[in-house]
C-alpha cells in the first residue's frame, strides 16, 4: 500500500519499518506500522509568544486513483459536505484518534480536524483522493510571559522613571545607559528563542523594539534636561519663559524661585552707601567752623535715581564749601569703589537669577517628560498585550477525555 505523507520532512515517505497485517474473512485489512511522522509546517510567528499555529498532514495514494482506492473517515456522527468546481470535501470535526494523546509543555491542542478532497484534473478521467488533518495548536502562555514580557515591560517603566530623578543628578545618564544595554542584551537573547524568519517581526520584538526607541529618546531627553539645568549666564527667551515658567510652571503647581533682587531692586545697595557718606557730611560740616551757616542740601537724589560720581561731587562742592580737595578725591573714589560692589553685586546675583530660572525650567521638562513617557509606556504596552488574539481567546484545549475514533483506509 503506497500512502504517504505528501508534505513530509524526513526526506523518505515510505513507512520504513514493515509489520504484519491483520486480514478479516471478509476482506477487511488491519495494518498498525510503527511510524513517526516528520511533517512541514510554516511558522507565522506574527503574535508570538502569544501565537496560534495551524498545521495539516496530507495523507493520499502516491499511484491508485479514486476507483482503485478510496479513502473515507470511520465512525464519524459529525460529516459536513461541501460541494465545490473541481470536487467534493468532506469535513469532520473530531478526524484522528487522541485516546493516547500527550499533552505537551508549551502547546495546547485546540482542534483536530479532518478534511477528504476528492478532486478531478483536466488530465485524468478518474478522481483524485486525500486525507488532510488540521491540527490547530496555541502556545502556552504562562512560561513566555514571565520569562520574556514581564522583564521587558519591567525594563520599560524603569524608562519613566529616569526623569523622577533630580535633575542635578548625575546618576541620570548612567541609568539610561544601564537601561539601554539591559534591553541590547534581552533583545540578543530574544533572538536565539523565536524562529529566524524575514516575512514578519512578532509581538515581542515590536514591543522591545518600541522600548528601545523610548530608552533612546530618554537618554535624549536627559541630555537636553542635564544641558538646560546647567545653563548659568544665558539668557531665556521669551517663549521658553512663557512656556515653561509661566504656562506649564502654573500648570503643574510649580512656582519659580523669588530672587532677593527683584525683591529689594538693584539700587538698594549703593543708596544705603550714599546715605551713610550723607550723614558724615553732615556731622563735619556742622564742626567745621562751629556754627551752622551752611544747610546741606539733598545731594544723594532718590532710590530710584542715585547719583553718579560727576554729580554727585558737583553737589557736593555747593552744598560744602569748605570741603578739602583731598576728601573731594577720597570721595570720588570711594564713589567709584561703591558703584563697582553695586555692579559686581548685580552681575552676581543676575546670573544666579539666571541660573535658577533654567533650574526650574529643567524641572518643569523633567515633569513633562515623565508624564509623556509613563502615558506613552502605558498605552504601548497594553496595545501591545492585547492586540494578540489568542489573549483574548477563551476556547479550551482538546484532552483525552474525546472517545476514540478509528481510522479507516
Amino acid at each position: 500500500m503506497d500512502i504517504i505523507l505528501y508534505n513530509n520532512a524526513h526526506g523518505s515517505p515510505t513507512i520504513a519499518a514493515i509489520t504484519k497485517a491483520d486480514v478479516y474473512a471478509n476482506g477487511s485489512v488491519f495494518w498498525e506500522p510503527p511510524v513517526v511522522y516528520n511533517s512541514m509546517c510554516a511558522i507565522d510567528i506574527k503574535w508570538f509568544p502569544y501565537d496560534e499555529q495551524e498545521c495539516y498532514m496530507k495523507f493520499g495514494s502516491w499511484t491508485y486513483g479514486g476507483f482503485e482506492l478510496d479513502m473515507v473517515h470511520l465512525d464519524t456522527d459529525v460529516v459536513e459536505h461541501v460541494s465545490q468546481e473541481n470536487g467534493t470535501v468532506w469535513n469532520v470535526e473530531l478526524g484522528v484518534d487522541i485516546s493516547e494523546y500527550q499533552e505537551s509543555v508549551e502547546f495546547e491542542l485546540l482542534s483536530v480536524t479532518g478534511r477528504r478532497h476528492e478532486k478531478r484534473y483536466p488530465c485524468c478521467d478518474y478522481p483524485v483522493i486525500d486525507i488532510t488533518y488540521f491540527l490547530k495548536i496555541r502556545r502556552k502562555k504562562l512560561f513566555y510571559t514571565v520569562n520574556l514580557m514581564i522583564p521587558c515591560v519591567g525594563i520599560a517603566i524603569l524608562t519613566s522613571f529616569v526623569f523622577y530623578l533630580p535633575s542635578q543628578s548625575h546618576n541620570k545618564i548612567n541609568l539610561c545607559i544601564n537601561i539601554l544595554v539591559s534591553l541590547t542584551v534581552f533583545f540578543l537573547l530574544l533572538i536565539e528563542i523565536i524562529p529566524p524568519t524575514s516575512l514578519t517581526t512578532p509581538l515581542i520584538g515590536k514591543y522591545l523594539i518600541f522600548t528601545m526607541c523610548m530608552v533612546t529618546a530618554s537618554v535624549v531627553m536627559t541630555v537636553i534636561v542635564e544641558n538646560t539645568h546647567y545653563r548659568n549666564a544665558n539668557v531665556m527667551p521669551p517663549f521658553v519663559r512663557h512656556l515653561f515658567v509661566k504656562l506649564f510652571g502654573r500648570y503643574y503647581n510649580y512656582h519659580p524661585p523669588s530672587s532677593p533682587l527683584r525683591k529689594s531692586g538693584q539700587k538698594s545697595l549703593p543708596m544705603n552707601a550714599f546715605r551713610t557718606l550723607e550723614d558724615h557730611f553732615q556731622r563735619w560740616g556742622k564742626k567745621g567752623d562751629g556754627t551752622d551757616k551752611t544747610q546741606p542740601k539733598n545731594i544723594f537724589g532718590s532710590a530710584q535715581n542715585p547719583p553718579n560720581a560727576v554729580a554727585f561731587l558737583r553737589r557736593s562742592t555747593d552744598a560744602f564749601p569748605a570741603v578739602p580737595e583731598l576728601l573731594r578725591r577720597r570721595v570720588y573714589r570711594m564713589n567709584r569703589n561703591i558703584r563697582y560692589i553695586e555692579q559686581t553685586v548685580h552681575r552676581t546675583r543676575r546670573n544666579k537669577d539666571l541660573h535658577s530660572d533654567w533650574i526650574f525650567v529643567a524641572m518643569v521638562l523633567d515633569r513633562l517628560m515623565l508624564v509623556f513617557f509613563s502615558v506613552t509606556i502605558l498605552v504601548g504596552t497594553l496595545y501591545t498585550w492585547f492586540s494578540a488574539p489568542s489573549l483574548t481567546d477563551y476556547r479550551m484545549p482538546i484532552t483525552t477525555k474525546f472517545p476514540p475514533k478509528p481510522l479507516l483506509f
